[in-house]
Order: C-alpha cells, then structure tokens, then sequence
C-alpha cells in the first residue's frame, strides 16, 4: 500500500473455524525492522486512590470469570470515572500456558492484555454496575523487545462511555523508570446487565 511505512511488513491475520471458514476475528500485524527510538510518555490520569484492592479482592466474587492460570491482576492502585490502574504480571514462558510451543519466549505479553481487559470489566462494573467483554481494537503497539514478566503497570484511561460501549486507551508501564512498554489505543467494550450471570458460570457445560 502507498501508506505503508518503509521497514514495516503488513499481515492480515484471522481466526476462524477451520471447518466452515467462518471468521470470528481479523487484524492487521505491522512487523518493523526496528523498535521506536523513543516510547512516548505514560498517559496522564490523576486517580483516586479509595477503590484499591488486594489480588484476593479481585478474584473473590463473580465480577471476573478467570481462572487461576489467568488470574494476572496483583492489585488495584485506584479507580474513579475518568479510569482505573492496577499492578500486574505476565505468564512467564509459553511453556507454562502449552505442552508444545512453538516459540520459548513471548513476542507480546498474552497474560498482560487479557489483564488489562479484566481491569476495564473493574472498571465498569464499579462505575455502570455492569460487566463488559472486548468487542474492538484500533491499535496495539510495543516499544521494547519483550514485556517483563513481573511487576508492570496497566493505566486505562476512559475517552467515552456512552450507552452500552466504552472506549479507552491503555498503557502498559514500567513503574520504576515510568517508561511505556506497549499502548493499545482505541480499545472497545460492550456492556450488559446479563455478563455477571454469565460471568459466574465459570466451568464449561
């Protein structure tokens, strides 16, 4: 494509059913020679500190679904209407999620995304008492070549909340250096009163 950045490879990517082609997701992956010279600054959210807790907390009631081997959120730091932040921590190896991987180290932080989708379902169930699920995307990039296993930082800061969807922008930071290690912009969720009955399902029929 003309927009294409020189040192960059698009390839749309899709998850589908390998028996009926249906497709359930899609992407694009911009692969670059390079990383960013410089990571942009953290997002800027001044949060009330009142609404923190422990990972027992967290994990206690039926607002999360996720089992242990999902169970990344360490503690919530605050939350209020404009957000939420939280520490966090990534499944160290693929080894420890598959039999067979295919790779010893992760390229993203698998475990560290899905925290921060469980940070905004938080987040929504305090501030819309409803539960949420992903629905969208627009952009996840990385600065580093791999996101520490331990001891990072989730900000997600709300840019709208209307009606059933949500959409915000999320950092994953080094708290140490306050350095920004992946952003995903544009991240979408839906709302539903029904999410907390299907939430506590938590074992497969």
């Amino acid at each position: 494509p003309a927009d294409i950045e020189i040192g960059t490879y698009r390839v749309p990517m899709q998850v589908c059913d390998a028996a009926s082609g249906q497709i359930y997701s899609s992407a694009e992956v911009i692969l670059a020679d390079t990383l960013p010279a410089e990571p942009p600054s953290p997002l800027s959210l001044d949060l009330s500190a009142a609404a923190q807790e422990d990972k027992h907390s967290i994990y206690a009631d039926t607002r999360l679904f996720h089992g242990p081997a999902f169970q990344g959120l360490e503690q919530v730091l605050g939350l209020d209407a404009t957000g939420t932040r939280a520490m966090a921590h990534n499944v160290a190896t693929p080894a420890e999620w598959m039999t067979s991987p295919l790779r010893h180290a992760w390229l993203s932080a698998p475990l560290l995304l899905d925290c921060s989708f469980q940070l905004m379902i938080l987040w929504c169930n305090a501030t819309q008492q409803k539960g949420s699920l992903p629905s969208y995307i627009r952009h996840y990039r990385q600065y580093v070549d791999s996101v520490p296993a331990d001891h990072v930082e989730i900000l997600c800061r709300i840019n709208s909340c209307s009606g059933s969807m949500v959409e915000a922008d999320i950092d994953f930071i080094l708290p140490e250096k306050k350095q920004v290690l992946a952003r995903i912009e544009g991240y979408e969720c839906t709302m539903a009163d029904n999410l907390d009955t299907a939430f506590a399902r938590t074992t497969l029929e």
